[in-house]
């Protein structure tokens, strides 16, 4: 491939172990990618006040696609957003509520949503989600809605997609993780963010290498000229990735990355 000038990295399941955690070693390899002018970039479902969250100490140095491609901002600017509108987000609300065994999340830009009847879902919430607000009614909340995020808490089931999917041509419905699905304007994706980005800093599609483990990652994968999926990641996303490397637990991106840029040799590229 060409020079390396982006490397982005899903975050669950990817660049975070099993417990939330980063590899203490990333921090001083994200030092040499800015040396050496490389753009990082974490791309994720969660919620920009989140990802913001995990790297408070060098948001400047990180460009964040977040809510699965739907806002995308760097150093404190947006640089793309992509709103649903309110008719498909309340429609969507509705249809949720009558399935059992779900919880809803609003994701805006402001704040993400929950129903505050529905209480035991609320500290689950915390974990992946930096600001929660409890309201009375998810159809009246005033901010511009990226997502609808749904939590099968048994476990996304084979019909869950298309009970979901009927209404296909209005919203784009991708699993997540095993019990996320996430609903959002028809385009948006990872991959079109990935797109964004690459003509907003000039940068090829051959210049850009990308990490992933789950379904919400396939459409970045098919912009990069270099893909890596974990060991532990969806057999799907294995097949289209270049290349297969270790689990998540073994903090495998940030090995990779130091390997990629020889981070050993930060005049070396």
């Amino acid at each position: 491939m060409d020079r390396i000038k982006l490397i982005i990295s899903d975050m669950d399941g990817t660049l975070l172990d099993d417990k939330h955690r980063i590899h203490s070693d990333f921090w001083d390899i994200l030092k040499v990618m800015k040396r050496k002018n490389i753009f990082f970039s974490v791309a994720s479902g969660r919620q920009y006040h989140n990802l913001l969250r995990n790297f408070e100490s060098v948001k400047d140095d990180i460009l964040f696609i977040a809510e699965n491609g739907a806002y995308v901002v760097y150093r404190g600017n947006e640089i793309f957003s992509d709103v649903m509108d309110r008719e498909t987000v309340n429609g969507v609300v509705e249809k949720a509520s009558s399935r059992q065994g779900v919880s809803i999340i609003l994701c805006g830009k402001k704040s993400s949503y929950v129903d505050g009847n529905d209480p035991d879902f609320i500290p689950f919430v915390g974990k992946y989600f930096e600001k929660v607000e409890v309201v009375g009614n998810l159809t009246e909340v005033d901010d511009d809605i990226l997502k609808i995020s749904i939590c099968e808490h048994s476990g996304v089931q084979e019909d869950t997609v298309e009970y979901f999917r009927e209404e296909g041509s209005r919203f784009r419905v991708t699993v997540s993780t095993k019990i996320w699905i996430d609903i959002a304007g028809r385009t948006t994706h990872k991959g079109e963010a990935v797109e964004i980005i690459q003509k907003k800093f000039g940068i090829t599609r051959d210049e850009t290498v990308v990490f992933g483990d789950y379904l919400n990652d396939v459409e970045m994968i098919k912009n990069a000229g270099l893909s890596f999926a974990m060991e532990n990641a969806h057999p799907e996303v294995k097949k289209l990735a270049d290349f297969i490397i270790g689990s998540n637990n073994e903090h495998s991106v940030v090995g990779k990355i130091k390997e990629l840029i020889d981070a050993d040799n930060p005049g070396n590229i």
